[in-house]
């Protein structure tokens, strides 16, 4: 599979939008349990509600150039948990296997967004 100039520049962008998306969360774990004593747990599904609205809304319009509709961010929302589900099983496979978590970590950085990625552009967006 030969990518093009145009494939490269839509994940750099996926990439970046991940970066803004990750430190939204956090930004949202920060204010909901340091201001408002939100619970840690509740504060983590707050920030990726948010965060995945966000991360859709840049998506659909800087990466995949799509209309913004309630079955495409569905569609978004299935593979997001799709790749959670992944992360934690690859995390799990390398705790498991004895594997320093640094090295899991590297692990979930490098299989977790191209996946995502190739998901989000096939199943969501469905670009060929």
């Amino acid at each position: 599979m030969k990518l093009s100039r145009r494939d490269i520049s839509r994940f750099l962008r996926f990439a970046a939008i991940g970066v803004l998306n990750t430190g939204l969360h956090s930004v949202v774990v920060l204010v909901a349990h340091g201001t408002f004593h939100f619970p840690v747990v509740a504060c983590h599904v707050l920030a990726f509600m948010v965060a995945n609205v966000f991360s859709y809304f840049l998506n659909s319009s800087l990466v995949f150039r799509s209309r913004l509709a309630l079955m495409s961010y569905l569609r978004f929302v299935a593979v997001s948990l799709f790749s959670l589900a992944t992360t934690i099983t690859v995390a799990a496979f390398c705790e498991v296997a004895g594997i320093d978590y640094r090295a899991g970590l590297v692990a979930v950085i490098l299989v977790t967004p191209p996946m995502t990625y190739l998901l989000q552009k096939r199943f969501t967006y469905r670009y060929r």
